[in-house]
Protein backbone atom coordinates (compact mmCIF):
# COMPACT_ATOMS: atom_id res chain seq x y z
CA UNK A 1 0.00 0.00 0.00
CA UNK A 2 2.89 2.37 0.45
CA UNK A 3 4.95 4.02 -2.22
CA UNK A 4 7.91 1.85 -3.14
CA UNK A 5 11.51 2.56 -2.16
CA UNK A 6 10.98 2.83 1.58
CA UNK A 7 9.15 6.15 1.35
CA UNK A 8 5.98 6.46 3.39
CA UNK A 9 3.10 8.32 1.80
CA UNK A 10 1.01 9.89 4.54
CA UNK A 11 -2.32 11.68 4.13
CA UNK A 12 -2.85 14.42 6.70
CA UNK A 13 -6.48 15.57 6.77
CA UNK A 14 -6.76 19.35 6.94
CA UNK A 15 -9.30 22.13 6.89
CA UNK A 16 -8.88 25.75 7.87
CA UNK A 17 -9.33 25.16 11.61
CA UNK A 18 -6.86 25.51 14.46
CA UNK A 19 -7.03 21.71 14.86
CA UNK A 20 -5.54 21.19 11.40
CA UNK A 21 -2.62 23.43 12.27
CA UNK A 22 -2.06 21.57 15.52
CA UNK A 23 -2.31 18.20 13.76
CA UNK A 24 0.19 19.18 11.05
CA UNK A 25 2.60 20.56 13.67
CA UNK A 26 2.26 17.44 15.84
CA UNK A 27 2.84 15.13 12.87
CA UNK A 28 5.92 17.08 11.74
CA UNK A 29 7.39 17.04 15.25
CA UNK A 30 6.52 13.50 16.38
CA UNK A 31 5.86 11.17 13.45
CA UNK A 32 7.51 12.55 10.32
CA UNK A 33 10.74 10.98 9.18
CA UNK A 34 13.01 11.90 6.28
CA UNK A 35 11.65 10.52 3.04
CA UNK A 36 7.98 10.76 4.02
CA UNK A 37 5.78 12.20 1.32
CA UNK A 38 2.97 14.14 2.97
CA UNK A 39 -0.30 14.81 1.22
CA UNK A 40 -2.29 17.50 2.98
CA UNK A 41 -5.81 16.54 1.93
CA UNK A 42 -8.40 19.31 2.09
CA UNK A 43 -12.04 18.72 1.20
CA UNK A 44 -12.93 22.16 -0.16
CA UNK A 45 -16.35 23.17 1.04
CA UNK A 46 -18.14 26.49 0.57
CA UNK A 47 -17.23 28.89 3.36
CA UNK A 48 -20.47 29.35 5.35
CA UNK A 49 -19.73 33.00 6.18
CA UNK A 50 -19.32 33.73 2.49
CA UNK A 51 -22.54 32.21 1.19
CA UNK A 52 -24.84 32.95 4.12
CA UNK A 53 -28.45 32.80 2.96
CA UNK A 54 -27.85 33.80 -0.68
CA UNK A 55 -29.83 31.66 -3.10
CA UNK A 56 -27.43 31.19 -6.00
CA UNK A 57 -30.23 30.27 -8.41
CA UNK A 58 -32.29 33.45 -8.01
CA UNK A 59 -29.71 35.93 -6.73
CA UNK A 60 -28.24 38.99 -8.38
CA UNK A 61 -25.52 37.90 -10.86
CA UNK A 62 -23.15 40.60 -9.56
CA UNK A 63 -23.57 39.40 -5.97
CA UNK A 64 -23.08 35.78 -7.01
CA UNK A 65 -19.98 36.68 -9.02
CA UNK A 66 -18.54 38.54 -6.02
CA UNK A 67 -19.27 35.61 -3.68
CA UNK A 68 -17.65 33.10 -6.03
CA UNK A 69 -14.62 35.36 -6.47
CA UNK A 70 -14.23 35.68 -2.69
CA UNK A 71 -14.53 31.91 -2.34
CA UNK A 72 -11.82 31.40 -4.97
CA UNK A 73 -9.49 33.81 -3.13
CA UNK A 74 -10.19 32.00 0.17
CA UNK A 75 -9.30 28.65 -1.41
CA UNK A 76 -6.07 30.01 -2.93
CA UNK A 77 -5.02 31.63 0.37
CA UNK A 78 -5.72 28.47 2.36
CA UNK A 79 -3.71 26.32 -0.06
CA UNK A 80 -0.81 28.79 0.04
CA UNK A 81 -0.94 28.77 3.86
CA UNK A 82 -0.65 24.98 3.99
CA UNK A 83 2.05 24.86 1.32
CA UNK A 84 4.02 27.32 3.45
CA UNK A 85 3.50 25.11 6.51
CA UNK A 86 5.13 22.23 4.61
CA UNK A 87 8.06 24.44 3.66
CA UNK A 88 8.45 25.81 7.20
CA UNK A 89 8.39 22.29 8.66
CA UNK A 90 10.89 21.12 6.00
CA UNK A 91 8.44 18.36 5.06
CA UNK A 92 8.22 17.10 1.48
CA UNK A 93 4.66 17.08 0.26
CA UNK A 94 1.81 18.83 -1.43
CA UNK A 95 -1.73 20.00 -0.84
CA UNK A 96 -4.47 18.07 -2.60
CA UNK A 97 -7.96 19.47 -3.01
CA UNK A 98 -10.89 17.13 -2.64
CA UNK A 99 -14.42 17.95 -3.75
CA UNK A 100 -16.87 15.55 -2.13
CA UNK A 101 -20.03 16.16 -0.16
CA UNK A 102 -18.48 14.96 3.10
CA UNK A 103 -14.90 15.23 4.33
CA UNK A 104 -14.64 11.76 5.91
CA UNK A 105 -15.29 9.77 2.75
CA UNK A 106 -13.20 12.24 0.75
CA UNK A 107 -10.14 11.65 2.97
CA UNK A 108 -10.56 7.86 2.87
CA UNK A 109 -10.90 7.91 -0.94
CA UNK A 110 -7.83 10.16 -1.24
CA UNK A 111 -5.76 7.77 0.87
CA UNK A 112 -6.85 4.85 -1.31
CA UNK A 113 -6.25 6.60 -4.64
CA UNK A 114 -2.88 7.98 -3.54
CA UNK A 115 -1.76 4.59 -2.13
CA UNK A 116 -1.10 6.12 1.28
CA UNK A 117 0.19 3.94 4.08
CA UNK A 118 -1.25 6.07 6.89
CA UNK A 119 -3.83 8.78 7.59
CA UNK A 120 -3.32 11.44 10.25
CA UNK A 121 -6.24 13.58 11.35
CA UNK A 122 -7.21 15.86 14.19
CA UNK A 123 -10.17 15.64 16.49
CA UNK A 124 -12.19 18.52 17.83
CA UNK A 125 -13.08 16.50 20.90
CA UNK A 126 -16.85 16.53 20.38
CA UNK A 127 -18.99 14.98 23.07
CA UNK A 128 -20.70 11.68 22.27
CA UNK A 129 -24.03 13.45 21.87
CA UNK A 130 -22.69 16.12 19.49
CA UNK A 131 -20.79 13.47 17.50
CA UNK A 132 -24.04 11.50 17.14
CA UNK A 133 -25.91 14.44 15.63
CA UNK A 134 -23.10 16.23 13.78
CA UNK A 135 -20.95 13.30 12.77
CA UNK A 136 -17.22 13.20 13.16
CA UNK A 137 -14.72 13.20 10.32
CA UNK A 138 -12.06 11.49 12.44
CA UNK A 139 -14.56 8.86 13.60
CA UNK A 140 -15.57 8.14 10.00
CA UNK A 141 -11.94 7.86 8.88
CA UNK A 142 -11.06 5.61 11.80
CA UNK A 143 -13.85 3.16 10.96
CA UNK A 144 -13.61 3.18 7.15
CA UNK A 145 -9.93 3.52 6.25
CA UNK A 146 -7.99 0.43 5.16
CA UNK A 147 -4.69 1.81 6.49
CA UNK A 148 -3.54 2.79 9.98
CA UNK A 149 -5.13 6.01 11.26
CA UNK A 150 -3.54 8.30 13.81
CA UNK A 151 -6.02 10.66 15.48
CA UNK A 152 -4.55 13.68 17.25
CA UNK A 153 -6.94 14.74 19.98
CA UNK A 154 -6.46 18.18 21.43
CA UNK A 155 -7.98 19.83 24.48
CA UNK A 156 -10.19 22.63 23.11
CA UNK A 157 -9.33 24.79 26.11
CA UNK A 158 -5.61 24.65 25.24
CA UNK A 159 -5.94 25.51 21.53
CA UNK A 160 -6.44 29.24 21.91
Amino acid sequence: MEKTGGTRRVVVAIDDSVYSNLTMNWYAKNVWRPGDEVLLAWNVEPHPATFGTVNLMTGDPDVISKILSEQSVHIEQTIEKFQQKLIDAKVEGRVIQLHEAKAGPAIVHAAESENAGMIVCGSRGLSTLRRTFMGSVSDYILHHAHVPVLVCKFDPLQTH
